[in-house]
């Protein structure tokens, strides 16, 4: 890697979690040459704006947040084992949350709502892309026989997408992570009605 691609990246992870956790007017520039002990000339010789550098740093919480749950989704061979792994991630996400500053999905939702229309047009794609993503899992489960063959798919992802998403942000606000256990045991309660029942013997 280049000197300068090394100093961008370096930019980026560095005031990824100030812009998470401060959110985007509430991260100055003093905060961000402070952090990265870069002058402000040298910060806007790697990004064209604030505006470029919010949405640089918030990829990059992305990429660590999807990358940490495939790795759990990925050591699955069964859909329905798949959709448990994401479930099992979720309840220690308090934890993997934390040091980058809270969820960077619902605080950037929040902090884009009304002010900045690029930021929620890109939280919106995100939530769309892992909704899509539980559904996919879900229409595995059902070719598979996992799953009942009649289920409605897309208002299973958006229930289970929201009972995390809520759950998340009473566990950070109020620090107390038995709001997420008890979002994916719901959600796990879901999921095991959605299983094939067992075929009566004869």
């Amino acid at each position: 890697m280049k000197k300068s691609a090394k100093t961008r990246q370096h930019i980026i992870e560095t005031t990824a979690p100030i812009f998470n956790q401060q959110g985007y007017i509430g991260s100055s520039l003093t905060d961000l040459c402070q952090a990265t002990g870069l002058s402000k000339g040298a910060i806007y010789g790697h990004f064209q704006n604030k505006e470029e550098l919010a949405l640089a740093a918030f990829n990059y919480n992305l990429r660590q947040l999807s990358q940490a749950i495939m790795k759990r989704v990925d050591a699955e061979d069964r859909p329905s084992d798949k959709l448990a792994a994401i479930l099992q991630f979720y309840q220690d996400y308090h934890h993997f949350a934390i040091p980058f500053g809270g969820c960077p999905i619902l605080n950037l939702g929040i902090d884009a709502q009304g002010q900045h229309p690029q930021f929620l047009a890109r939280v919106v794609e995100v939530i769309k892309k892992l909704e899509n993503h539980i559904r996919r899992l879900i229409v595995e489960a059902m070719q598979a026989g996992e799953f009942r063959p009649n289920l409605d798919e897309y208002k299973l992802s958006r229930q289970i997408f929201s009972l995390l998403e809520g759950a998340i942000f009473m566990t950070l606000s109020l620090n107390n992570s038995q709001y997420l256990l008890d979002a994916t045991d719901l959600a796990q309660d879901i999921l095991r009605d959605c299983q094939q029942s067992p075929t009566p013997l004869q």
